[in-house]
C-alpha cells in the first residue's frame, strides 16, 4: 500500500501506481481531459474534476473516470453532461463508475424511461433537458396522473409495450401532452 499525502500530477501518479502492486491512495484534481490520462484502476484515488461551469463533458468520459478509482470522483462545478440515458446512469448512478456531479446540467441524447429520468434527476440539482419519454403504458398513465408535475408533460411520448395496450390508457397519456403519443410496437389496441 502506498499513501501519497501531497499534491501529485497525473504523470507522477501513473508512475507510482505502475511501480507497485499495492493500492495507491492519493488525492488529485484537474480537468476531465487531464484526469482521463490516469492509467490504472483499483487504486483509492479521491478525484476532483474542476472544469469550469458550462464546460461540455460526456457521460462516457465521466463514467470511465469513475471506473478508475475505488474512491470518490466529484465534479465541483455546474458542467454540462450529455449522453444517452444508460450512459448518464453509468456516470451518475452506477456504483462502479459513479461520479458525484450535484450541480451538473444534464442533456439526454435519447428518450429515457421514467425510471431512468428519475435516477438521473436524483443525482443532480441541475437542469435536465430531454426531448421525449419512452416507457410502458402503465408507467406513463401513472405519470400522467401527476398533472402539471408529470415528467412526460407536453413531451413526445413513446409507449413501449409490445402486446396489448388499452385505448383508455392511451387517452389518459395523450391528455398529458400536446405532442404526439406513439405506440407502434403494440400488437393490439383494445
Amino acid at each position: 500500500k502506498v499513501e501519497i499525502t501531497g499534491a501529485v500530477t497525473v504523470a507522477e501518479l501513473n508512475a507510482i501506481a505502475a511501480a507497485t502492486t499495492g493500492i495507491v491512495t492519493a488525492t488529485i484534481s484537474g480537468t476531465a481531459e487531464q484526469l482521463a490520462a490516469l492509467e490504472e484502476t483499483g487504486n483509492a484515488y479521491t478525484i476532483t474534476v474542476n472544469d469550469a461551469a458550462d464546460t461540455p463533458l460526456t457521460a462516457t468520459a465521466l463514467a470511465a473516470l469513475g471506473g478508475k478509482t475505488t474512491g470518490t470522483v466529484t465534479v465541483t462545478n455546474a458542467v454540462q453532461i450529455t449522453g444517452t440515458a444508460s450512459q448518464l446512469i453509468a456516470a451518475l448512478f452506477t456504483d462502479d463508475t459513479k461520479v458525484v456531479a450535484a450541480a451538473a446540467k444534464i442533456t439526454f441524447n435519447d428518450a429515457p424511461s421514467l425510471d431512468q429520468f428519475n435516477q438521473v434527476d436524483i443525482a443532480t440539482t441541475g437542469l435536465l433537458t430531454y426531448s421525449s419519454i419512452a416507457d410502458s403504458a402503465a408507467n406513463l398513465r401513472a405519470d400522467a396522473a401527476l398533472g402539471l408535475s408529470a415528467i412526460a408533460r407536453n413531451k413526445p411520448i413513446t409507449v413501449t409495450n409490445t402486446g396489448t395496450v388499452q385505448a383508455s390508457d392511451l387517452v389518459t397519456i395523450s391528455g398529458n401532452t400536446s405532442s404526439t403519443v406513439t405506440a407502434t410496437a403494440a400488437s393490439t389496441i383494445s
